[in-house]
């Protein structure tokens, strides 16, 4: 069990409940070998290691893992660092997702990048090891009747059609389902299923991006010599060997920019394959909800609203000097996405394991710890099954809390 933590809020403010809002929950951080004891000199994220992570916020904050909430802030994003780590015993180097180093883009003509997304991955995995289950309505998360704080972690298709999602209450899925099969998740199925989907998306890959448990952006360009008929044939290759080798289904977007390609995979699920050629972007962006940009979240996305953007098509006919002057950087961002001109890359694993993660994201606020503590708890067995599946050990853990308005705390 997870301990429960003490009361952190400040004195003035113990009255003030803490909220925890829509947004991810735990980020796990392990520290590369080698880094310096703590407490001994600078914190860094660059040479030696990264074992006690900071931001511009941390002189300026109480000690404390979350400090009180000031009006108006609540924090939105909690993250679990760890740091300083050792491979025990040696074993060959498989990356884990979330390390990133720069790699070169094309130079010339567009770029062909895939985002590939398994289908209910963990309700997938559970029902591939139980056959029983196929054509039941499936909820991976503790049975309410035993455990009714628990959560979902995620359902199958056909529990979805009962409108049963992820992070909503266990309570609320029986309600909706009273046939639901709830199966208690099995976090070292998952981390190895990932680890093997990872590694064959590997072989048709010029680059590969993990970015969580269960997908990935893979640049194809030059192995498609920049064709999307050669990628969508990839596409159905990458699919058929998922099939074949993992008995489970994936759905993949095909586009010139990331975000597209995410959006995309998301567009035709389960089993789906989208293709969006570079001329078709901003018409097939258009319609989607602004909620759909990675980055975008409730409050970025009511102060969009505000100004009359909701769709991506409102904001490829706003003026971009106003989102940059109203947004900064972000703002270039949005409208980059928007545009279909956005330039990110698919940024390959490199060196040793710097950082392994795991992430959920709310639909609705969180109030109490009692309420997001079973979703951080699974969260964290999660993260343990991926270090242990990886033999690796670490010695710090920190959480971070990023509030609405993005400012992020460390402790």
């Amino acid at each position: 069990m997870v301990p429960r933590p003490r009361d952190l809020r400040r004195p003035e403010q113990r009255p003030v409940p803490v909220l925890l809002c829509a947004g991810h929950l735990v980020h796990v951080h392990l520290g590369p070998r080698g880094g310096r004891p703590e407490g001994d000199g600078p914190t860094t994220d660059r040479g030696r290691g990264l074992h006690r992570p900071r931001d511009r916020h941390a002189d300026r904050r109480p000690r404390g893992v979350l400090p009180g909430l000031p009006r108006g802030r609540r924090p939105r994003v909690l993250r679990l660092l760890t740091g300083r780590f050792a491979r025990v015993p040696a074993k060959p180097f498989s990356r884990p997702a979330g390390l990133r180093t720069p790699m070169a883009a094309p130079t010339t003509g567009p770029r062909v990048l895939l985002h590939v997304d398994m289908d209910a991955f963990y309700a997938a995995v559970e029902i591939r090891e139980n056959p029983e289950l196929v054509g039941k309505p499936v909820v991976v998360g503790p049975d309410p009747r035993e455990h009714p704080r628990g959560v979902v972690l995620t359902a199958s298709y056909e529990a979805r059609k009962f409108g049963i999602r992820s992070a909503m209450s266990a309570v609320e899925a029986l309600r909706r389902c009273p046939d639901v099969v709830f199966v208690p998740p099995h976090f070292e199925f998952y981390g190895r299923a990932s680890s093997e989907i990872m590694e064959l998306l590997r072989r048709f890959a010029d680059h590969l991006q993990p970015t969580g448990i269960e997908e990935g952006y893979l640049d194809v360009t030059e192995r498609c010599g920049g064709s999307y008929a050669r990628a969508r044939d990839l596409a159905g290759e990458i699919k058929a060997a998922v099939r074949k080798e993992q008995r489970l289904t994936c759905s993949i977007g095909i586009a010139p920019t990331k975000a597209a390609a995410k959006i995309a995979s998301d567009f035709e699920k389960p089993d789906g394959l989208t293709v969006v050629e570079p001329d078709h972007i901003v018409e097939f962006l258009e319609p989607f909800s602004v909620r759909k940009i990675l980055g975008v979240g409730p409050k970025t996305g009511d102060r969009l609203k505000e100004l009359g953007l909701e769709t991506i098509g409102d904001v490829q006919r706003f003026n971009r000097q106003d989102l940059v002057e109203l947004f900064g950087a972000f703002g270039e961002y949005i409208h980059d996405v928007a545009m279909g001109t956005d330039t990110s890359e698919v940024i390959e694993p490199s060196g040793p394991p710097e950082s392994i993660s795991t992430e959920t994201t709310f639909e609705k606020d969180l109030a109490t710890y009692e309420d997001v503590w079973p979703e951080l708890e699974a969260l964290v067995k999660s993260l343990h099954e991926q270090l242990r599946h990886e033999k690796f050990a670490y010695r710090t853990v920190t959480l971070k809390a990023r509030y609405s308005n993005f400012e992020t705390h460390t402790r």
